[in-house]
């Protein structure tokens, strides 16, 4: 019991650190990167989106070195990225995670802002340590509770398959941020998309976003939480998101 509530203290400071660390860019800077990033997004979105459904999701983060989202520039910044400039390649997968996120809940929708908008609007309100920390997640439910979508956040995962097996049938996408390698902090974060999709047999299955293992799906949402990077990563937190209200909240019953 004690080595359970220890590992999920860590879990929680590490959600209050990147909280703390949350701020904004200057207003030229962002201005600056938003035009940068439409010109990136439209070479991005040629080369490595292609046409059908599968092709509004970012999955290739690896690619995204012409994006840029904050800055590096000073001596914490040189030490941490070893005197490279830091790039959409290194800081930006908590939107895209929302971006892929909502691509599926939206698909392909007008009022879903596109990955530059997003990149903007974080700047302004979310971004961690003017990007060297990525994005704050909880900036990402504020976000998504703003346009109006149902947002549930479930800490420790990996601590509570239950729970797990609640969101899946409730929610229709899931956000998830995890350690890399176990629960070590200085593994750093990744947070990624997960879609709920029809399997054979009238299963569903869960495809993991932006994950660096060619998408990997899994058979329940506990399974792909604790299965990123072959297992041995550690999940931090889940949003569970949906569109809309169940009946049950509707009617009150």
């Amino acid at each position: 019991m004690k080595k359970r509530l220890g590992s999920r203290l860590v879990d929680r400071i590490s959600l209050f650190v990147l909280s703390v660390f949350q701020g904004h860019l200057k207003k030229g800077l962002i201005e600056e990167q938003y035009r940068i990033n439409k010109k990136a997004w439209k070479d991005y979105s040629d080369k490595f989106l292609g046409d059908g459904a599968d092709g509004i999701y970012i999955e290739k983060q690896s690619e995204m070195k012409a994006f840029r989202y904050g800055t590096n520039k000073g001596r914490v910044g040189r030490k941490l990225f070893n005197g490279k400039e830091m790039t959409g390649a290194d800081n930006t997968c908590e939107v895209i995670a929302v971006h892929n996120l909502m691509r599926s809940l939206g698909r392909g929708s007008d009022s879903v802002p596109d990955f530059p908008e997003l990149l903007r609007h974080f700047s302004k309100k979310g971004i961690a340590f003017r990007g060297m920390f990525g994005t704050n997640p909880g900036a990402m439910k504020r976000f998504l509770t703003g346009m109006g979508y149902t947002v549930e956040k479930l800490s420790s995962p990996g601590k509570n398959s239950e729970k797990c097996d609640e969101l899946e049938k409730d929610y229709d996408a899931f956000i998830l941020t995890t350690f890399n390698e176990g629960q070590n902090p200085f593994s750093m974060v990744h947070t990624m998309c997960i879609t709920k999709e029809e399997g054979e047999n009238e299963r569903k299955i869960f495809r993991i976003h932006n994950d660096y293992e060619g998408s990997r799906s899994y058979d329940s949402l506990y399974k792909a939480a604790v299965g990123y990077n072959d297992g041995k990563g550690h999940p931090i937190v889940i949003y569970a998101v949906r569109t809309g209200q169940r009946q049950d909240e509707k009617t009150g019953v």
